[in-house]
């Protein structure tokens, strides 16, 4: 047993299918949320006063310090980019801290706890930028020890192979389904929906992950 995980010679556990379900939900969170993201902000959030929007003004002070002037699509670009870099970076750190600090299962929960943060931070306009942080952050988090989860169910590499392909499937499915959902919600209903859709998914995968 390491972080919660216990070896079974089955492939599909409960455990495995737990953990499955959670990278199926967060993916489907993050790239639902990423696809809307520089729409979001060039149609929403980077029109008219930027001071209406927390920490909106100082990213593009900042930004046209280091690059110069940008359209308000280039601007919104940039945003996209930095939610990205906090993402990788954050995996790394987070594996590294579920290894020899917290157990893995704690920093997958703080993960999911500060991707729901980051989600209803967003549903506001004027916190928008602010919840695109804990979000980020928490995704890396999660990224960095659910699949690392899934290496210590299987006793030997032809079994971690099948379970990882499986995986991998439920993965990819959550990275074509999100931006399907969370786009049609959008555009239908409205972004506060697409945000709900995408705070339900962080939820229903936190739980199955407990």
């Amino acid at each position: 047993m390491h972080g919660g995980v216990t070896v079974d010679d089955r492939i599909f556990t409960p455990r495995f299918l737990s953990l499955a379900a959670m990278e199926f939900l967060e993916r489907f969170a993050v790239s639902g949320m990423k696809a809307l993201l520089v729409l979001l902000l060039v149609d929403r959030l980077l029109i008219g006063d930027l001071s209406r929007i927390v920490g909106a003004t100082v990213l593009r002070e900042a930004s046209l310090a280091m690059f110069g002037p940008v359209s308000t699509t280039g601007l919104a670009s940039q945003f996209y980019g930095y939610v990205n870099a906090l993402i990788y970076l954050a995996v790394p750190v987070g594996g590294l801290i579920g290894d020899l600090i917290a157990s893995r299962r704690a920093m997958v929960a703080i993960g999911g706890v500060a991707m729901l943060l980051g989600l209803t931070l967003m549903l506001s306009e004027p916190t928008f930028l602010l919840g695109l942080m804990p979000f980020a952050v928490g995704a890396g988090l999660l990224k960095g020890n659910l699949s690392a989860q899934v290496g210590l169910l299987f006793r030997d590499d032809a079994q971690r192979r099948r379970g990882y392909t499986a995986y991998l499937g439920c993965l990819n499915a959550g990275i074509i389904c999100g931006p399907l959902v969370c786009g049609a919600l959008a555009a239908f209903a409205g972004p506060s929906y697409a945000i709900g859709a995408a705070a339900a998914a962080v939820a229903g995968g936190w739980r199955c992950a407990r």
